[in-house]
């Protein structure tokens, strides 16, 4: 990726690539800021609606792991903590980082943290960050970035998590299918060219769409392999999605997940 347009976030990640060489740890972006990249970055197209907010998931074995993290970033790199939030910082030109833990860290799903409500709900991102791709800037330094399904996974739970605050998460998800098929044209080609005969061509629109839904819902079927409980979560999500008649690609996702 040689130009994402974004040049007033590079201080950022070059503060967190170098708190990965010196912790050993690897991070991964996530949230609405992943779908920009692979829109933006990638394709060269416009979102339709930016994100300055950078989400960072980290696996983290204990608190201490967490801290160390922290305690980089402020001594070594003048980030600054955000008042009254747990996971928080402030960097270079005062954009927000999120601090997101997962792994041994957590229990059922959630990472108790100081606080109130300090329950941080992580279902969805260890199986979403293992197929996290490796995205280069500049050739300079690399990092991990949710790839379409990982996103469209933790959006639907973000969404039914707090369905009366999290509508932006279902435009997100539209608008990252819209683009999927131009995106993965040539591994449709290739390797899941059976989905080319199961919608009509003829449908110029609807055609790309609900191909590239479909294998977004096949990847992460392919996520879900090993936590049966959650697949069958996000299958019962797309299905309260569509018999509320709510407007996106519920049913060709739904379909590649159950495949």
């Amino acid at each position: 990726m040689d130009d994402w347009g974004r040049s007033y976030l590079r201080p950022h990640f070059q503060a967190l690539n170098r708190a990965q060489q010196a912790l050993g740890c690897s991070f991964c972006l996530v949230g609405a800021l992943a779908k920009d990249l692979w829109i933006e970055g990638i394709l060269q197209k416009h979102p339709s609606r930016l994100t300055k907010d950078i989400d960072i998931a980290f696996l983290a074995i204990d608190y201490a792991a967490r801290q160390k993290v922290i305690d980089y970033l402020t001594k070594s790199e003048g980030f600054r903590l955000v008042p009254n939030s747990q996971v928080g910082l402030l960097g270079p030109n005062n954009y927000r980082l999120d601090l997101l833990p997962f792994g041994p860290i957590e229990e059922n799903g959630f990472v108790q943290l100081p606080g109130k409500n300090g329950d941080l709900p992580v279902h969805g991102f260890e199986e979403a960050c293992k197929s996290a791709d490796l995205v280069f800037w500049d050739n300079q330094f690399a990092f991990q970035v949710l790839n379409p399904p990982g996103i469209v996974l933790l959006k639907l739970i973000s969404f039914d998590d707090r369905p009366d605050r999290r509508g932006h998460d279902l435009s997100d998800i539209r608008e990252l299918a819209t683009h999927y098929f131009e995106l993965v044209s040539e591994s449709i080609y290739d390797v899941h060219h059976d989905l080319l005969l199961l919608y009509d061509e003829n449908d110029l629109h609807g055609y790309p769409l609900k191909i590239g839904s479909h294998l977004i819902g096949r990847k992460m079927a392919g996520l879900l392999l090993r936590n049966l409980p959650l697949k069958h979560r996000v299958q019962g999500i797309l299905r309260r999605l569509m018999d509320q008649k709510r407007n996106g690609p519920w049913s060709a996702i739904l379909t590649g997940l159950m495949e």
